[in-house]
């Protein structure tokens, strides 16, 4: 649905994690991340000088979006470990501000931590975990989509001046 809408022209550009694109569109990768935990800097795991899915999965994991959703029920289920609970929200920051509340640790892809930055959280890349992920750019290959416009994105997600 989402290529078909790229290919009428419906909208101009898709952002995401793709993997084969239909062969009218053109896909640019945009950014290279890793996944993060995110834990109140008072919580127990951000005093641990390493972290283990076992010491994650004794908490209620908070994942900002469906993608990120997966990745931790790919990792935890590959090592076949139930957690404690899970809440899904729509966004880092909806994300940062339940774990700053105590609601539980959550788990957010790196590039969104100068977003969810906070006095009171502490963060630390897991990817030796959950991995490395890329989001691209679809677009029509006879679009407009100037590079300009695929540099822009990739300082929009990195959070750089723009």
């Amino acid at each position: 649905m989402l290529f078909r809408s790229v290919e009428n022209g419906d909208i101009d550009i898709a952002i995401g994690r793709f993997g084969t694109v239909p062969g009218s569109l053109e896909i640019a990768p945009i950014i290279e991340t890793s996944m993060s935990l995110m834990c109140r800097k008072d919580h127990q795991l951000a005093r641990r000088k390493t972290i283990r899915l076992i010491d994650m999965a004794k908490y209620r994991l908070i994942a900002a979006g469906p993608w990120t959703q997966q990745i931790i029920n790919m990792a935890f289920s590959n090592a076949r470990l139930p957690t404690v609970g899970q809440i899904e929200v729509g966004n880092c920051q909806t994300a940062s501000e339940l774990v700053a509340s105590g609601v539980g640790i959550g788990l957010i892809h790196s590039f969104c931590i100068q977003r969810a930055k906070s006095n009171v959280l502490h963060f630390r890349d897991i990817s030796r975990h959950a991995g490395r992920r890329i989001f691209s750019a679809v677009y029509r290959k006879k679009s407009n989509a100037q590079p300009a416009l695929l540099k822009y994105l990739r300082d929009a997600l990195l959070d750089r001046e723009i």
